[in-house]
């Protein structure tokens, strides 16, 4: 969020000139505008501040980079909601503005405002499924999977291994209800809200759920998928579910991708910090409830919640270890030399998997890594090559 913070700074600093030069006027400005906002005229005001971006961004507080409206408007809720919007069309004149809105500058903006899906316009709807599929690229790397003694919060089954993993690209946040009900037409979530990330999804509901999207915007689908199935919270032995590799859609991150994304080349304890309530939704902050995605500190590659709030499923099986020994013992056996080279990562193409990361609301810190019913995922795909 980098340019989002200069953009903001730099208004500011204008502002500031402003209002040394010209304060009784510009006082007066902010508060003319300020009304329009209180009663509700929002284009109005947009249309006004529009040509005069260091007015416009004296509505706003920076937030870890994001621009969210300054408490001390006291904007009644469904003007709030009005105004986030109305958002993506009315800055649209503003060429600044518009980069911004891309990038995702008001994001935490819009996740603050909205409450139950069933309360949201077509519109909003529409808005909350745009923001909830921002993603950020992953660039290639080699990276030692850490132990459960060094990083109780991020250990795997593959410890001590060090892994070349390929680039890839991730959203930001784990899946809203908004987004997952859009696609699914269902929301199996134990706490409703429209932008709080989805849960109690079983894994071939995750699955699913990322087939669907690959195919509405004209991508292939990651997974083949041979049967109807029967499963209990997706962990059903008769799954019987193959990921193409060569596709170009959405799917789960592997185990090895989601831990170097969650580190992001750092060596926190938690994703992006050793101190888990900046970064994190759990027992002693969260109130043993979920909350709307993107509101914690991001870790150093920009994603959001990878420590907290939801467990997110990842594609696995439990197994994978004892077939890597399997292969290692037979290239022992042909007298094969083994490469001091970082292994490719394996990415098992038919799978059960039965593993999940990162935590959840209600359990303590020293508890994130323990499963729950409150599972949900978030999405990438791989690079082109």
């Amino acid at each position: 969020m980098t340019r989002s913070t200069e953009t903001y700074n730099a208004l500011q600093k204008e502002w500031d000139a402003l209002l040394l030069k010209e304060p009784n006027r510009w006082f007066q400005e902010r508060e003319k505008h300020m009304l329009l906002l209180k009663r509700g005229h929002i284009e109005r005001f947009f249309a006004l501040v529009v040509e005069n971006l260091p007015l416009f961004s004296s509505f706003f507080s920076l937030d870890d980079g994001f621009w969210v409206l300054k408490d001390n408007l006291s904007l009644k809720e469904e003007y709030q909601r009005g105004f986030c919007a109305r958002l993506p069309e009315l800055v649209a004149p503003s060429n600044e503005l518009r980069v911004l809105w891309s990038k995702g500058a008001f994001d935490r903006c819009i996740f603050r405002v909205f409450g139950q899906i069933e309360d949201c316009s077509i519109a909003e709807k529409e808005l909350i499924c745009t923001a909830s599929l921002r993603s950020v690229s992953i660039s290639s790397g080699t990276f030692m999977m850490s132990t459960l003694e060094q990083y109780p919060y991020f250990g795997g089954e593959r410890q001590g291994e060090e892994v070349r993993i390929q680039g890839f690209t991730m959203c930001r946040y784990s899946c809203t209800q908004t987004l997952y009900e859009f696609l699914m037409e269902k929301n199996p979530s134990k706490f409703n809200g429209a932008t709080r990330p989805v849960e109690q999804v079983t894994l071939y509901e995750a699955v699913l759920f990322c087939n669907q999207l690959s195919e509405r915007e004209g991508l292939e689908p990651a997974y083949l998928l041979s049967r109807s199935l029967e499963y209990d919270f997706g962990l059903s032995k008769k799954m019987n579910v193959a990921w193409n590799e060569e596709a170009n859609g959405y799917r789960l991150p592997t185990e090895a991708e989601w831990e170097y994304a969650a580190r992001a080349g750092k060596e926190h304890l938690y994703s992006g910090s050793n101190n888990i309530d900046t970064v994190a939704w759990y027992s002693e902050n969260s109130g043993d409830r979920t909350h709307p995605v993107g509101q914690k500190k991001s870790n150093a590659w920009g994603l959001y919640d990878m420590s907290g709030n939801v467990f997110e499923w990842i594609w696995n099986r439990e197994e994978e270890e004892r077939d890597r020994k399997k292969r290692e013992d037979f290239r022992a056996s042909r007298n094969i030399l083994h490469s001091s080279a970082p292994k490719p990562e394996h990415r098992p193409k038919k799978a059960e998997p039965r593993r999940y990361r990162g935590g959840c609301a209600i359990l303590s810190h020293r508890e994130l890594r323990l499963p729950s019913g409150g599972i949900g995922f978030r999405i990438v795909r791989s690079a082109a090559q």
